[in-house]
């Protein structure tokens, strides 16, 4: 009873294509194509379409497996077609997409399907994603660090309103986040520096000490190398003065993170700053050097 619901389904939905089909010797199953006495037939492999749908939907669980182990068995194969047919068809695709895009740009149900598709792949390849957007980064540092500095540049003044509008848009959080870093920076204080001494090191900075361009009234900002949230201390060792585009470039990563961001000569005089404070390459695994850590040395 099923597989005649299936077949029903099949003859109903599928029409004849002189490209793919032909007619040949009626099936096992007797497929009779609109009364011909013959079944239609694949040109390539001489199947009877109707057979060779209703096993599809009869098995399309062990098909989809099979399909998926053969992907993943093939996925170099299909990485390098799918880049080599995107850059023989580039302004092909993007006008494809351009389309498609204005012809739903007002469509809000094909929005959210859109959407819930979006978050369902990046859910299911998280790992994936994160690791080509690092080998994306990487190839092309240079390139977007350009480009970044760039468009801060040309669009500095919108940049710094929609800094202010966010801020004012939510004050609870930049209360949290401020109240959070006194925190930390009074917890993880080991009392080598208040802020006098701070002001002090800051006046009497001329030049970035990350990438080691003079300041010439560009913003001076005071940067723990090893971040607060990494298990950084706030101490004289672990503090340096630097320009405004270095601590937001440098943010919350790790140091070794941080210089994979780099050009070539900034890295080599951060690297150099590093190893003076620390004796030791940022690149050798150094862990952060927590209350533990910096005791023991005390001992």
């Amino acid at each position: 009873m099923i597989q005649a619901n299936i077949e029903d389904k099949v003859m109903n939905r599928t029409n004849f294509d002189a490209s793919k089909f032909k007619l040949g010797s009626l099936c096992k199953r007797g497929h009779n194509y609109e009364g011909t006495g013959m079944s239609l037939r694949y040109l390539s492999t001489n199947q009877c379409k109707y057979c060779h749908k209703i096993y599809a939907e009869i098995h399309q669980e062990k098909i989809k497996a099979y399909k998926k182990s053969y992907r993943e068995q093939k996925r170099e194969y299909y990485s390098d077609y799918g880049k080599k047919y995107y850059e023989e068809n580039r302004d092909l695709i993007l006008a494809r997409n351009h389309r498609y895009r204005d012809e739903h740009r007002d469509d809000e149900l094909h929005k959210e399907k859109h959407r819930q598709s979006n978050k369902k792949y990046r859910d299911k390849n998280h790992d994936r994603i994160l690791e080509n957007a690092r080998m994306y980064h990487s190839k092309n540092r240079e390139r977007k660090m350009a480009y970044a500095r760039k468009y801060r540049i040309e669009h500095k003044d919108r940049l710094s309103l929609e800094g202010r509008a966010r801020k004012i848009a939510n004050p609870n959080h930049s209360r949290f986040g401020s109240a959070k870093r006194r925190s930390m920076i009074k917890n993880q204080s080991d009392g080598s520096i208040d802020s006098r001494n701070i002001a002090v090191l800051i006046e009497q900075s001329i030049k970035c000490s990350y990438c080691l361009n003079p300041f010439n009234g560009r913003k001076k900002v005071i940067d723990h190398m090893i971040p607060l949230s990494k298990g950084g201390l706030h101490s004289l060792r672990n503090l340096a003065v630097c320009c405004d585009s270095c601590n937001a470039s440098k943010g919350a990563k790790t140091y070794p993170e941080w210089l994979d961001c780099l050009d070539p000569k900034q890295r080599k005089s951060a690297e150099r700053l590093y190893y003076k404070r620390y004796g030791v390459s940022p690149l050798q695994g150094v862990l952060p050097l927590v209350f533990e850590q910096e005791d023991k040395s005390d001992e």
